[in-house]
């Protein structure tokens, strides 16, 4: 059987010593080095301990060729412990802690005079027993850092390991903030939430028409009224007011396209009926820009009633990945659709 090659390289006499994971970078440290010792090692205890016995002689940095990493002989040792940062673990210089810190929300870090008590504190910041320190009483100073401990909470969202338990390489613990664009973790709600659907053998599309009413529309004291209309006495029709204090038209009609979404079975296909242009394209075609444009629209404005288009377009992004279509169809108000003069009755009625 092949034997595997060393895992940590440590350079006992270089430009950095200390214990390096990669070949390349520890070469780097070696390369035309006068008196460089190095060696390949299976375990980190072994390439600490080689790394720890060097002392110089002769080889002492002089005046013209300062060593940016070792500390001053006067300088007490510290040994800095970063919990949460770029790359937790413990750190012998404060320029090589800082750049785990800077500007890394939530960073969270300690200095300690010991490398015990610093291991100390990092455990007890991941919430683990501390283990004895198995290594001598009395060791030799050294500007080496220890390799990093990492684990998925030690990352942004979405920029480490996967956690225990995905599947299909899904993180289901961040989300997409449509807002900002970022990647976020979801809150404790997000991640217990469910969502509950009638499922059954369906055989053509679901069909739903939807209308938006508002008496004395554009005018103070306007009032809205959403109609959902599924057939004649469907226990699932809906009659109902607008809510909020935006009493229009448009909202009615945006509202009972949401309505009707939100009741329809994820996975069956749908068909939504309305007599609304605007409702129709808000959802199909305009909100393609807005999105790209981040919610402005072509004059660099807030789109009105994002509040109400942006839930439509999750929902039916939701419907998507449950391979179900999603369909809107117009037709024209107050003909002889029976459906559309259903909705049309039943959003007159939910504004009185």
């Amino acid at each position: 059987k092949r034997k595997r090659g060393p895992t940590y390289y440590a350079v006992q006499a270089g430009r950095n010593p200390g214990v390096y994971h990669d070949w390349d970078t520890a070469k780097a440290e070696v390369n035309d080095f006068a008196g460089a010792k190095y060696k390949g090692f299976d375990t980190l205890a072994e390439a600490e301990e080689f790394v720890r016995q060097y002392t110089p002689s002769g080889n002492t940095p002089s005046s013209n060729t300062p060593s940016r990493n070792a500390p001053s002989r006067n300088t007490p040792q510290k040994f800095y412990a970063v919990a949460r940062g770029r790359v937790p673990g413990i750190y012998t210089s404060w320029d090589a802690a800082k750049a785990q810190v800077t500007k890394y929300q939530g960073n969270r870090h300690r200095s300690f005079p010991t490398r015990v008590e610093a291991e100390g504190w990092l455990a007890t910041e991941r919430g683990i027993s501390p283990t004895k320190n198995s290594a001598p009483k009395k060791q030799k100073k050294s500007n080496y850092t220890a390799v990093p401990f990492m684990h998925n909470g030690d990352f942004e969202p979405g920029m480490g390991p996967l956690p225990a338990g995905s599947e299909d390489g899904f993180d289901r613990t961040i989300k997409l903030n449509h807002e900002t664009g970022n990647i976020e973790a979801k809150s404790e709600a997000e991640l217990n939430a469910q969502i509950w659907q009638p499922t059954g053998e369906f055989s053509g599309p679901l069909q739903i028409w939807t209308d938006g009413s508002s008496l004395g529309n554009g005018q103070l004291g306007a009032v809205g009224g959403v109609g959902v209309y599924f057939g004649a006495n469907h226990p699932q029709n809906i009659s109902e007011p607008l809510n909020g204090e935006r009493q229009t038209n448009q909202r009615a009609e945006l509202t009972a396209v949401k309505r009707a979404i939100d009741i329809a079975p994820l996975d069956r296909d749908v068909q939504i009926i309305t007599d609304s242009n605007y409702a129709i394209k808000c959802v199909t075609e305009w909100c393609q820009k807005w999105r790209v444009n981040n919610w402005k629209n072509s004059g660099g404005k807030n789109v009105e009633n994002k509040d109400l288009i942006e839930p439509i377009l999750d929902r039916i992004d939701v419907r998507n990945l449950a391979k179900a279509q999603t369909e809107f169809k117009w037709v024209k108000g107050h003909s002889t659709d029976e459906g559309n003069i259903g909705a049309d009755l039943l959003a007159t009625n939910g504004a009185r």
